[in-house]
């Protein structure tokens, strides 16, 4: 954590990453190094503490903040991770900023609340605990139902002698 900020309260990291989502998800063509720098500032960590969690080099992440180097997919796939986050494609020409009502999914990768998406390590972690099952049970419900929450939490809320299958 960095030392020059107090630190937040849960219940003010929760609050203060879901407004961070909201503003990328307004601004979906901002550039992945300003994306990046406004992560890392928003967890409010250095750049060594970052690269760390993100598995990089802290010369590499100052790199690409600075905007010295260009990342490779696969490192702002890494980086991107903290926040629950992919890379994602924005249309030429596309509109800056997004209705309110479309922030929280559009163009971030950021949850959808109404479905589940097992190949995102982060997103199974979210809906384990979320509903509080194991990963072996939320993965066994949604090949069984599909991966639509309310099918799911139907599924996993039914005595195990009347689960199909």
């Amino acid at each position: 954590m960095d030392k020059r900020y107090k630190a937040l309260t849960p219940s003010e990291a929760l609050a203060a990453r879901r407004t961070l989502v909201d503003e990328l998800a307004a601004q979906p063509s901002t550039p992945i190094p300003q994306v990046i720098r406004k992560i890392r500032t928003a967890l409010r960590l250095t750049i060594a503490e970052y690269a760390t969690l993100c598995g990089v080099s802290a010369r590499a992440l100052a790199d690409i903040e600075r905007e010295a180097t260009s990342p490779t997919l696969a490192t702002v796939e890494k980086l991107l991770r903290p926040m629950g986050l992919r890379p994602g494609a924005v249309a030429v020409g596309a509109p800056q900023a997004r209705p309110a009502s479309a922030a929280p999914q559009a163009a971030t990768g950021a949850q959808e609340r109404s479905r589940i998406d097992v190949s995102a390590e982060w997103e199974v972690e979210y809906w384990c605990t979320e509903l509080g099952v194991t990963e072996a049970a939320l993965r066994a419900a949604v090949q069984a139902v599909g991966p639509t929450v309310a099918a799911v939490r139907q599924y996993l809320a039914a005595p195990r002698r009347q689960r199909p299958g």
